[in-house]
């Protein structure tokens, strides 16, 4: 299944880096023009991956590399792209100005967590 890497060109071939630690894992959505995708999110010192669930209709894998992201904005949850709903998305800017939407629990946490491993990048 590919691997869609945000912020690079083109479509690369999926593969987990064996000697990386998954350091936080939950249940999240992605949204995809007017469909949410339900998969996982995982964090580890390089990536934030987005897997998707094998019942949905768009598979694509998504690994946003933690040194291309820009920003980290907590955001709404919007029914049809308009209406606020809940306070639970989490909006990543890449250095490209791609913007990927996320539905999580515990968006403070997984902000802190992506900005600890960011921090621990730049100092290496």
């Amino acid at each position: 299944m590919p691997l869609r890497c945000g912020g690079r060109l083109g479509l690369v071939p999926y593969r987990y880096v064996e000697h990386m630690t998954v350091l936080k894992t939950g249940r999240a959505n992605l949204l995809r023009g007017r469909e949410s995708v339900g998969g996982k999110l995982e964090l580890d010192g390089k990536q934030l991956r987005f897997v998707p669930h094998d019942l949905n209709v768009q598979r694509d894998q998504v690994a946003l590399y933690i040194t291309d992201i820009k920003q980290l904005r907590p955001a709404w949850t919007k029914f049809l792209g308009i209406v606020p709903l809940a306070p639970n998305g989490l909006d990543v800017e890449m250095r490209n100005r791609e913007v990927w939407h996320f539905t999580v629990g515990g968006r403070k946490d997984w902000i802190r967590e992506i900005e600890a491993v960011f921090d621990d990048t730049r100092t290496r």
